[in-house]
């Protein structure tokens, strides 16, 4: 609903499934108007910086999981059900308790955070705790539903939750 009903632009699911070893794949895809995908605190809270797009383009496929909280998916790499290294982006509708043992997380609804924002809807990055080297992009949604909703107040809430730029 959210990529139908133009609040994430650009994510192109390929397919999904419910018994393959992943949830599905997705490509990422700018086309025109170019100006949907960029970043404005008021009217596209979820963009890019302009200065990231250079104009059209569709990246090469990319492996989505979908989960209740990040906490599922930590879950099946800790189990070896499915490996991290695989897995491009979560979806989840919250992020859990777990990551804080694993992974150092960056807030791309920070506005001092969005130039690490990789494409349009991602709202947080999660690292490696040691090398800082990415794991993979999340997209959580109540916490993306809550920076639409009031975005001064969910400022505030990031910075609370996973401090301050990087």
């Amino acid at each position: 609903m959210l990529i139908a009903g133009g609040v994430i632009w650009g994510l192109k699911l390929m397919a999904t499934s419910s018994h393959q070893q992943y949830d599905g794949v997705y490509r990422y895809s700018v086309k025109n108007p170019i100006e949907n995908h960029v970043f404005d605190r008021v009217s596209n809270p979820l963009g890019v910086p302009d200065v990231q797009l250079k104009g059209e383009y569709t990246s090469k496929p990319y492996v989505l999981e979908y989960k209740h909280n990040v906490d599922a998916s930590i879950q099946e790499f800790e189990n070896q059900e499915k490996n991290e290294s695989d897995v491009n982006l979560v979806v989840a509708w919250d992020i859990g308790l777990e990551w804080k043992r694993r992974y150092a997380v960056t807030s791309l609804l920070d506005v001092n955070n969005i130039q690490h924002r990789p494409f349009h809807g991602v709202t947080h990055i999660f690292r490696d705790q040691n090398s800082g080297d990415v794991r993979f992009y999340g997209i959580l949604l109540s916490e993306l539903v809550e920076a639409l909703n009031d975005f001064d107040a969910s400022l505030a809430n990031q910075v609370l939750r996973y401090g301050e730029t990087l």
